[in-house]
Parts: structure tokens; sequence; C-alpha cells
């Protein structure tokens, strides 16, 4: 009999199958790449019971690092369906297997004998599925054998394809374990950090084409849905709150209850804000083809003059007193005017945190929101192609330049991001780290340069080596990429499995 997904009336299906008094045995997993060891394990978990249940996690809850899953989930459940010990399966939507045992009962919920010591799970997820079950009167069974990981054998043979990429992997393996990584994690806790810049909103309306207008040369869209994201200084707060105790954003808001309905301030993210309503929040409206992803239209909501209000001069002014206690302060300056002159003065001039800054160009400032306008910062990161355009050399030595960029600055610490090419990390004495791009899965490329500012940020400030400033910065972007718009951050846990998926050899 070919194994049944069942999708529809789950809760039904699984109270008969248990009101036919048979015992069932349940595994959960990823199943990204169907090795020996998973089959060794299925049959193993089919000879407990009378029927078995496999719960397959869908592609969103799949946090195995860059570029995973390499299947998507239709792919993953297509090979275990033709497996004859599995009866059932079903999808799991959640970051968990919890939904799917409370759904199921399982007499037996089944797990490989690595996940026999809970404390080698990172997440802490399986001291949860164990204690759900117990609770459910069924029982543990772990399977020995064949041992193998997905992430190993597809780090092996399918995602590294890229000698580039395997090279530096293979020397990161080399130089660090997964304890060594996991300590400078550890260490980023305790940093205090400050976010300055614009606040930004991201909107993207999908759409499908109609025809072109009987009575204009344009093309006729029909609106579908509307999907709304922070974005800004917001996502860069999402992302460094889940590394750090405490986060806290100055910016502007029309008025203090602006972001309703858009933004939610995580519990550990302090927000200080000036408020002036005849300055609009800034909203950036993208027009979206359903069926290809291609962006049709931008739409810009927003102010470009720059702030001159008293209730601004007098935040700015404010700003150095404020500041002097954090450890690092990040400045993401999108060049929407809230980052005056004065306000750089006062930031160039602050003395105990580092400054971390990142100037990007986009359609609202034209080109004209340069790096150049930071006379000094600890770090300074860079996008590749906006470094073009302002050196007007569209293939400039990036080693030389640099490093002169960061001479005239007195900075530490600069990151290049490259797209599809990776990142470059400098330090001083013209160190350098080349850092390849990790996953070429992209779903939308908005905000990859604000994770790696934010994440780069951190390790920067602790001291880190370059190979691990760009490890966790491209780890970030990777993350960050996957999604549209920033739909969720990265997490602590995300960033431990991330580091074990890679460091698998």
């Amino acid at each position: 009999m070919m194994t049944k997904i069942i999708r529809d009336n789950r809760n039904e299906f699984f109270s008969d199958l248990r009101s036919k008094k048979l015992s069932i045995a349940m595994c959960h997993g990823v199943f990204d790449l169907l090795h020996p060891g998973h089959i060794e394990h299925l049959a193993a978990a089919a000879k407990l019971a009378d029927v078995l249940v496999v719960s397959v996690s869908s592609d969103e809850f799949v946090n195995k690092g860059p570029g995973r899953p390499v299947f998507d989930l239709e792919t993953r459940m297509r090979s275990i369906e033709h497996l004859e010990c599995v009866d059932y399966l079903i999808v799991s939507s959640s970051e968990t297997a919890i939904p799917n045992l409370e759904l199921i009962k399982p007499d037996y919920y089944v797990k490989g004998v690595e996940y026999a010591d809970p404390s080698n799970d990172v997440s802490g997820n399986i001291r949860a599925e164990i204690e759900c079950v117990q609770n459910l009167g069924g029982k543990i069974h772990y399977t020995d054998g064949f041992t193998d990981s997905s992430s190993r054998l597809i780090n092996r043979f399918i995602l590294n394809q890229s000698s580039e990429l395997n090279n530096w992997l293979a020397e990161l393996r080399k130089e660090y374990r997964f304890d060594d990584l996991k300590s400078y994690i550890d260490q980023v806790e305790n940093v205090k950090v400050a976010i300055l810049g614009e606040i930004i909103i991201d909107k993207y309306t999908f759409c499908t084409p109609l025809a072109k207008s009987s009575k204009h040369p344009i093309l006729a869209f029909q609106e579908l849905n509307t999907s709304t994201f922070p974005g800004g200084i917001l996502a860069i707060a999402d992302n460094v709150s889940e590394m750090v105790n405490q986060v806290t954003i100055f910016s502007h808001q029309s008025r203090v209850d602006s972001l309703e309905g858009n933004y939610s301030f995580k519990h550990n993210i302090k927000s200080e804000m000036f408020f002036e309503e005849e300055r609009p929040d800034i909203i950036k409206h993208r027009f979206v083809d359903y069926s290809t992803g291609a962006r049709l239209f931008e739409k810009y909501i927003f102010d470009p003059r720059p702030l001159k209000s008293k209730e601004a001069t007098r935040y700015m002014s404010d700003l150095k007193t404020r500041l002097e206690s954090f450890d690092v302060v990040i400045v993401a300056d999108y060049g929407h005017g809230l980052l005056t002159e004065d306000a750089i003065e006062v930031l160039t001039g602050l003395h105990r945190p580092k400054l971390c800054v990142n100037t990007q160009a986009n359609a609202g400032n034209r080109g004209f929101n340069t790096i150049q306008k930071y006379p000094k910062a600890s770090l300074i990161c860079l996008n590749g192609q906006e470094l073009q355009l302002e050196l007007r050399d569209s293939n400039p030595d990036y080693f030389q330049v640099v490093p002169r960029y960061m001479q005239e600055k007195n900075a530490q610490y600069a990151i290049l991001t490259l797209g599809s090419e990776g990142l470059l990390v400098f330090g001083d004495n013209r160190r350098v780290e080349k850092v390849p791009a990790l996953s070429d899965k992209s779903v939308d490329r908005v905000g990859a340069g604000d994770a790696v500012l934010a994440i780069g940020s951190l390790y920067a400030a602790i001291g880190a080596p370059l190979k691990i400033i760009g490890l966790m910065a491209s780890i970030a972007a990777s993350f960050e990429i996957s999604q549209l718009g920033h739909s969720k951050s990265l997490t602590k846990i995300d960033l431990l499995k991330s580091l074990k998926a890679l460091l698998a050899s």
C-alpha cells in the first residue's frame, strides 16, 4: 500500500484511527535528503507499532542553515511516500512536533540515538517534545544504526558546489569547533546597543496582469493582497534584539500611535522617539507580479528634506549625553532627512561607543547619500555597487579602496557586501577575509545589507576575528533574503542551528 498523505479532516482521521485500537508510532523531521540512516530509522520505528505516521516540517519552519531546505516540502514528502514501512504522512506547520503529537497522540515517539542526550539540541525543542509525549501517555524510543546526517551529506555533495565555498568552510572547520563559535555568541549577549536611523514600513502588494488599457498605453493589473513588514531600523533592531539583552532605538514617528498595526516592539527593545505630525512616517510600497515575483512599481511616502524643527534640533542636541552609555551605536542612514549634519557631528564626536555606520543609496536620495558624510567611524558597512557609483568606477580595486576609506575614518573594520559574490571583511594592517555567499536562494534582497550591518556590528564590537564577523554577517544576510520583506528575525537558535549545519562534514 502506498503511503497516504493526510491533509484534510486531520482531527477526524486520527480520532478514527485511534478508535480502532491500533498502536501508533510517530517520527518527525525535515528529511531534506533521504539517506540510509533515515530509511533504517523509519523501518525500525514501523516495527514498534501497527501504524507509522511521519511528520514532515514545512519549508518555512526548516532552520538548518543557509540554502535549506534544498528540496521543497512536496519533493521531500514524495521521497518518503514510496517507502513501504510508512503508512501515513502529515505536514508539520510549526517549529516543533508538538501540535502533531497532540493531534496524533502516538504510543511511541521515535527519534534517532543522536537525540538521546537532549543537551545536544540547541533549540530545546526535544525536551519540550519529550514532555509532551509523556503527558499524553506515550513513550520515547531511540533507534540506533546508521547515523549520517542530511546536513553532512548535503554539505559534501549538494550545497557546496562552489570550490571557493567548499575551501572556505573546510578552513572554518579546521579552525573552529561548534563550542568555539557558540562562545562568541555568548559574548555578544551583554553588549549595550543603540540604533539610530529612519524607521521604514515596507509594503508589498501582489497583482496579476489583466490587459492593456483600452484608452491609454498602459498595462492594467488586478490588486490581490497586501503584506506589511517592519523596515529600516525596525528590522535591524529586531535582528539585534535576538542576540543581546536590550536594544534602544532613536528615531522619529509622526505620532505616538503611528506604528500601530504595522509593528509591535519586542520586550527588550526600548524606543526613544521624537514626534512631529507634519513629517510623515516613511512607507515604501512595492507592487509585485504574483506569478513571477517581479517588481512592477515602487511608491515612496516620505519627506526628503532635512529635519529643521525645534523638536528635532533639541532631540539631536541631546543625543551625545544619551548615547555615551552604550557600547555600540549602529547608524543606518537611508538619506531621508533624519541624519542631518548636526546629528552626524554629534555621532562622530562620541567617545565611548563604537560607531558602526551604513549609508544607503536608494531612489529617495538619488545616490547622494554616501559614507563620505561621516568623517569617523569604528566600522563602515559598504555596498559594492554603491561604492562603484560613488567612485565612478565600474571595476575598482576594493583591496586598495576600502583600506583607504578606513584610514580616512580611523575605522578598525569595514564590511563590503558583494551580493551573490559574498562579502569582504577588512581589519587593521590591511587584513581581509573573503566570505563566499552561503546560499544562492533569494526571495527578496531588500534588507540584506541591514542584516549584515546589524549582526556584523555586534561581532566587530567584541573584537571577534574577521572570519567570525564575516560568517555571522553572511548567515544573517542568507536568512534575510530567504523571506519576503522582514517577516521574521534571525534568532539565536536559528544562528546556532546554521552553525551546526555548516560545520557538519
